[in-house]
């Protein structure tokens, strides 16, 4: 352990994974909370349960009862202890900048080995990850606006085989934004950065929700 000197914080320099593969339906269901999920993200630095409480609004009892669980299901780590005003803290930290759930649910289209309990958790995981797309997108001012972004929207039919070749081909492009911030991080602080974020989605839908095929674009 290393304690930094300016925070009496004791630290023991994980390193973060880029992508983290969720290995089962708790992990799954751990971060399809809506609070855990935004708790998760807030520790890409290590936080305590007090500082996540601060953030999030809520009690410092609600805090660790989540944290709590993302540490019971392996989706975040002991970091290292601090002491504040007198007071010994434990700082916790995420596993990995981004959690995938694709190992967790079959490649076929409609696969009748997915549980219920599944599909109710990835419904909510999906729902978290466009919660948090639009309170990034509400947060713009109004001088950085949406020119500069891709927004598309497309209901459409495909064969299965395209269905597997698109995501494939969405997938090509997920790894590539990876390597690109690898990149940057590599190059430096001087290069200039547009904060960004990538929501990509190719999901099956209901018959019954869609009546014909209809597109969006901006």
């Amino acid at each position: 352990m290393e304690r930094n000197n300016e925070t009496g914080q004791k630290s023991a320099r994980h390193t973060i994974q880029d992508i983290y593969y969720l290995e089962n339906i708790e992990q799954l269901e751990a971060i399809a909370d809506p609070i855990r999920f935004r708790m998760y993200f807030m520790m890409a630095e290590p936080k305590t349960g007090a500082q996540l409480a601060r953030a999030l609004g809520i009690s410092r009892a609600r805090a660790h009862y989540h944290l709590k669980i993302l540490k019971k299901v392996g989706l975040v780590r002991f970091y290292g202890e601090g002491s504040s005003h007198g007071i010994t803290e434990k700082y916790y930290q995420m596993v990995a900048h981004y959690l995938d759930s694709s190992r967790l649910i079959p490649k076929d289209l409609v696969p009748n080995e997915v549980t219920l309990r599944s599909f109710k958790a990835a419904v909510k995981f999906i729902a978290n990850l466009l919660d948090t797309s639009r309170e990034g997108i509400s947060r713009l001012k109004v001088h950085e606006g949406l020119g500069i972004g891709f927004h598309y929207t497309l209901s459409t039919r495909l064969t299965p085989d395209q269905f597997r070749l698109i995501k494939d081909e969405l997938a090509t492009i997920k790894n590539r934004i990876i390597e690109m911030e690898r990149e940057n991080e590599r190059s430096g602080d001087n290069l200039p950065l547009v904060n960004c974020r990538a929501t990509l989605f190719l999901t099956p839908i209901s018959d019954e929700l869609e009546t014909e095929p209809e597109n969006t674009e901006n």
